[in-house]
């Protein structure tokens, strides 16, 4: 089943990916549902939820639209529907590139 989270040609366009793994070394334990990443290059830690760890996970092995993301997804998140984890995503992805740990690029 393809699931179409998009309602714009700029979303459908657009792919998102890591801006540079080795720049991160992340720590996640077993029992938590929150993980954490160390910037290595400015010292700063983050605080990722399990979506957003996922989400930086699925970009590691490779770039994806928010489409692909919500496709590969959406087996881990299976009580929340489509829409709202459409949502989810996109918003953990704009968090995410305020970070600085991906960037979003147009095709």
């Amino acid at each position: 089943m393809l699931i179409d989270i998009t309602d714009s040609d700029h979303e459908q366009l657009s792919v998102w990916s890591l801006v540079c793994s080795e720049r991160f070394q992340f720590r996640s334990w077993a029992d938590d549902e929150f993980s954490v990443a160390y910037n290595l290059l400015t010292g700063d830690t983050h605080l990722l939820d399990a979506l957003s760890f996922e989400l930086l996970h699925l970009l590691k092995i490779s770039p994806a639209s928010t489409n692909m993301l919500c496709q590969n997804l959406a087996e881990l998140f299976p009580d929340t529907d489509v829409v709202s984890l459409g949502a989810l995503i996109h918003s953990s992805l704009l968090r995410l590139q305020e970070a600085g740990f991906i960037v979003e690029t147009f095709h």
